[in-house]
């Protein structure tokens, strides 16, 4: 609409000049009132003044009706609309600042989350590679040397781990011979001191290839499997991460279960504090497992704590601490367990597998050849952190395991102590830490088991015995005046512990004997040797 036209459209509209017949008619009927009413009075001017003054109370009346009544409700409803209109303010002040919270948790959110990218995501070269990676564990800035990315990467991967490298080059065996003729494996002390204490980080190995330690966060590794063939390395890897986790972390934020059929790694372990306790009714059992049966049985104490847990707040989960649970001989324990628990145990180990990491359980599995059976597939499909010692290609790749050029080339070296490691997003042929099981298992039986020497010379904090108590009492004197002999002085600690967790005298000789009751020699001299103990307490309790 331009000017013109709005101009003439605002313009006002003249009155109408012509005279309508219905006002006429309304002059004459109000005329001829005017005259009736001036007649009536000079007529009947008695009737006239009473009508009039009737008509004047009844309009006093109303007068006073419509004070009386109509101030209170004029009021009423000016009060009512003024609470209205102050609701309706109220209402949109709070639409108001429920949209500036809104607003301002939005801004903090992208705020922390530009920082954590600005820290954590640097952006690569064209060929991929990162020159500085934040960690924000440990808030180290970690210098990573050219080539550790190889493309195609895309430019905004960050891998979780301080070093993530992928080769799936092929070496002749010449040439593989002299890649790793001259590397020496790291040693435990080295690796140890590359980890931040509590920080439930652990060091799987080092690269053949470019040297550099493979270090991991636990909880990024979801569930840990270690393969491989007799005396190559495999349970050395077991020992070592272990070693690692409890050294490096307290038992306040870590916790190990040892469920080890063949009793020898896990020997190393059982009696550190990092030991879990888990309640099973009225005991305090601790998850150390030596024989198939009670591996099984163990695992259905593992599935309680995973329930226990399950019904735990958010806030009371996060409290909950760290959880390995070590499994030696997988394979073969399926075999030897009693069928009647068979089915039970594959179910709590699948249960375990499938939910645990969400709970904070993980599990460390060890096999020689780990197929992937029917009845555990889904189980080993939750195995983020696979380790491959000097297994045949077909036998690897049956379980799982996808690089076949690094599997084949490390079947043929057959060098112990060499693997192959698969994770997300990385390959690798790594050598496992020096860590030699059998020897420190020599150390362990040449010391006398829970004397001042012993289990603590070949492993921090490996002086608690299945409790608490770190000492032996004092030697005193036997009840026939003899010297407590050193045969069954030994065993004071621990079934004095035993005892005090609610264990009779058959399970404790069971425990720590490993033999049940009945007509054996080793149980009857188990026997005796828990009798002299009981003698020898008891007139301390007494004494006390």
């Amino acid at each position: 609409m331009n000017e013109e036209q709005n101009t003439q459209y605002h313009q006002p509209v003249a009155p109408h000049s012509g005279f309508h017949p219905s006002g006429l008619l309304l002059v004459i009927v109000a005329i001829f009132a005017f005259i009736l009413a001036i007649v009536g009075a000079v007529k009947i001017p008695q009737q006239a003044a009473m009508a009039g003054v009737l008509i004047f109370q009844i309009l006093l009346v109303v007068a006073v009706l419509l004070v009386g009544v109509g101030v209170p409700v004029a009021i009423g409803y000016y009060l009512w609309h003024r609470s209205k209109l102050d609701a309706i303010k109220r209402k949109h002040a709070s639409v108001d600042l429920t949209v500036k919270e809104e607003q301002m948790r939005r801004a903090n959110e992208e705020h922390g989350m530009r920082m954590y990218l600005a820290q954590s995501r640097l952006m690569p070269d064209a060929m991929g590679n990162r020159p500085y990676i934040f960690n924000p564990h440990t808030y180290e800035v970690i210098e990573v040397s050219s080539g550790n990315y190889l493309q195609a990467v895309p430019a905004h991967y960050a891998p979780h781990y301080e070093y993530n490298y992928s080769d799936t080059s092929t070496h002749g065996e010449e040439e593989q011979h002299l890649l790793t003729s001259g590397i020496e494996a790291p040693t435990m002390d080295y690796i140890i001191s590359q980890l931040p204490y509590n920080g439930l980080q652990v060091c799987l190995g080092q690269s053949i290839e470019t040297r550099n330690l493979f270090i991991t966060d636990l909880i990024e590794g979801t569930h840990y499997r270690i393969m491989g063939g007799s005396g190559f390395g495999k349970s050395c890897e077991a020992g070592a991460i272990l070693d690692q986790v409890t050294q490096t972390n307290d038992a306040d934020h870590l916790l190990i279960a040892c469920l080890d059929l063949e009793h020898k790694t896990s020997r190393l372990f059982e009696n550190l504090p990092h030991v879990a306790q888990l309640q099973v009714g009225r005991k305090h059992i601790d998850c150390v497992a030596t024989t198939p049966d009670e591996v099984a049985t163990h695992f259905g104490y593992l599935r309680q704590e995973l329930d226990r847990r399950k019904v735990l707040s958010e806030v009371d989960l996060r409290r909950e601490r760290f959880m390995l649970i070590y499994v030696e001989e997988f394979l073969s324990l399926r075999r030897e367990v009693d069928p009647k628990l068979l089915d039970q145990m594959l179910a709590d180990f699948t249960i375990l597998a499938l939910r645990g990491r969400k709970y904070g359980l993980y599990l460390l599995a060890c096999a020689q050849v780990d197929y992937a059976s029917k009845d555990l597939r889904d189980a080993m499909a939750q195995f983020n952190v696979n380790m491959s010692f000097t297994v045949k290609p077909t036998a690897a790749r049956a379980a799982g395991f996808s690089s076949n050029e690094l599997l084949k080339s490390n079947f043929e070296t057959k060098r112990r102590g060499q693997f192959v490691l698969e994770t997300t997003g990385y390959s690798d042929i790594m050598l496992a830490p020096q860590y030699n099981v059998k020897e420190k298992l020599m150390q362990l039986e040449s010391a006398s088991w829970g004397a001042d020497r012993g289990a603590s010379d070949v492993l921090p904090g490996a002086n608690r015995v299945l409790g608490s108590v770190t000492a032996l009492p004092a030697p005193r004197q036997h009840p026939d005046n003899t010297q407590a002999t050193p045969a069954w002085e030994a065993y004071i600690e621990p079934i004095s512990t035993l005892r005090a967790k609610g264990f009779n005298q058959d399970e404790t000789i069971e425990k720590i004997w490993g033999v049940k009751k009945g007509t054996n020699q080793k149980y009857l001299d188990a026997r005796e040797a828990y009798r002299n103990v009981i003698v020898y307490l008891e007139p301390q309790k007494e004494e006390a």
